[in-house]
């Protein structure tokens, strides 16, 4: 699912992986602590080995497809969100060219210094 969403990019699928290991190591250490009062038992790597393969065989092909979809939506997001930022950018590098074009303009309309004194 996040090679399909990611366009094959191996170091986003490599991140995506290690996002996962260490998801896995967290609830590891989470059961490890909890369960069994800090003492590695085999039931417990027993247990989450057949969750995973459980997970994996009933329910495999939706976590993929809501991986995929979920990770599509977001590239979508952060491109449009990107988009977004570069025009308001190029808005406000126009504005200032044309200040900068008419600065003396500016200047002269507003500048006291040929005005007689009192």
């Amino acid at each position: 699912g996040v090679a399909l969403a990611c366009g094959r990019h191996r170091w986003a699928v490599y991140g995506m992986d290690g996002i996962f290991w260490l998801t896995v190591l967290v609830v590891y250490f989470v059961f490890t602590v909890t369960v069994v009062a800090g003492q590695v038992r085999g039931f417990l790597v027993v247990g989450m080995g057949g969750g995973i393969l459980i997970c994996h065989l009933a329910a495999g092909w939706l976590v993929r497809k809501i991986t995929c979809i979920s990770l599509k939506f977001l590239m979508h997001l952060t491109r449009t969100g990107i988009r977004y930022i570069r025009t308001i950018l190029h808005f406000i590098h126009t504005g200032w060219q044309w200040f900068q074009k008419n600065l003396k303009k500016i200047f002269k309309k507003t500048s006291i210094s040929g005005k007689k004194t009192l």
